[in-house]
Formats: structure tokens, sequence, C-alpha cells
């Protein structure tokens, strides 16, 4: 704010008041300090924005690891439940199999019935678990299926087709639980003659 004095002479003329005098006077000093502050913000701004990050890594490493326990828990128990399942199937088979061993039969044919009637619970629980045999004679040989034991020259046979089951195999739900060992044949191979002169 300006007033308005007369010098002598009756001339008016402006005068600045004192305070305005002394804003005039910081204005360089202000213009200074925010250059300055102006500089400096860029760093403060990358070091709260990298601590941020360093908090934000360390929160979804904490998730990952009690998302990894608990993939496991769940992985423990469902392999338990599993387990259980089987065993469940088993249990009467096993029973049978205990009082089929502590009777008393009157003759073999008795005790071959007895052993009949476990085999045929034992299929059951094969059926119940969706569990195939397999047992390939006379069938082709397949490396994926099956494991080749010996071969036997055969002249009737296709070569590598099934001659006999040492063991089956088994497949749980289509997939290979167990390759069957098998005899394999095997065709001759020609004989020839070869003359020799002196």
């Amino acid at each position: 704010m300006t007033r308005k004095t007369r010098k002598q002479g009756g001339q008016p003329t402006d005068e600045a008041e004192p305070d305005e005098q002394a804003q005039a006077a910081e204005a360089p000093e202000s213009i200074e300090t925010t250059a300055s502050m102006e500089e400096q913000d860029p760093l403060a701004t990358a070091q709260a924005e990298l601590a941020e990050l360093h908090e934000q890594l360390h929160r979804i490493a904490a998730d990952f690891d009690n998302f990894r326990k608990r993939v496991e828990r769940d992985r423990s128990r469902d392999a338990l439940r599993v387990r259980g399942i089987v065993t469940a199937q088993f249990l009467d088979v096993l029973e049978t199999a205990t009082q089929a061993a502590d009777a008393s039969y009157p003759d073999v044919d008795a005790a071959v019935a007895g052993l009949v009637g476990i085999q045929r619970q034992l299929q059951v629980v094969m059926q119940a678990l969706d569990l195939e045999k397999v047992d390939p004679v006379g069938a082709a040989f397949d490396h994926r299926l099956h494991e080749a034991l010996s071969a036997v020259e055969r002249e009737d046979l296709e070569n590598e087709t099934i001659i006999e089951v040492v063991q089956p195999g088994y497949l749980l739900e289509g997939e290979l639980l167990r390759p069957a060992r098998v005899v394999v044949s095997r065709t001759p191979q020609s004989t020839i003659e070869v003359e020799t002169t002196e």
C-alpha cells in the first residue's frame, strides 16, 4: 500500500509502506528457497515410493508364504482322506481273510471256497476304485503298458505278440499303475546258406 505525501513545493509523491518494502526485500530469498525445494522433491518422492514398494513386497511375500502353507495343509488332508477311503475298501477283505485263516476247514474244497470268496471281495474293491487289470495275452506288445521279460521265436505269430503274462498290470482310472510283465514272440531269422568255393 502506498500513500501520497507532499514534498516541499507542494508536489505529491508516492511512498511505499514499510511492510511492502520488507516483502520486496524478501522476494529473492523466497524464490531461491522454492527452487531448492523443487530440486529436492523428486528425490524425496522417489525415496517414499521405494519405501512403499518395499512394504508391498513384504506383504506379498507374507501372503504367498501363507498361501503355500495352506496348500500344503490341504494337500496333506486330501492325501490322508484318499488313503482312508482306499483303506476302508480293504477292511472287509482283511476281516474275511483273518476269519478264513482262523477257521478249521473240513476239506480242501471248503478252503478253496473261502479263498474264492476273498477274491470276489477284492474284485468288488477293484471296481469301486476303478482299478482295471491288464492281462493282454494275444495282443500286440505296447511299451506304454507292457514290460517284456523275454522273447520266444514263433513262426505262427506276428513279431512281438504277447504269448504269456508273467504278472498282470493295472490301470487306475485309466492311468498306468503297473505295467504287465510279459513274454513276447519273435519272428525267426531266416537261415541263409552261404556257398563257398574253394
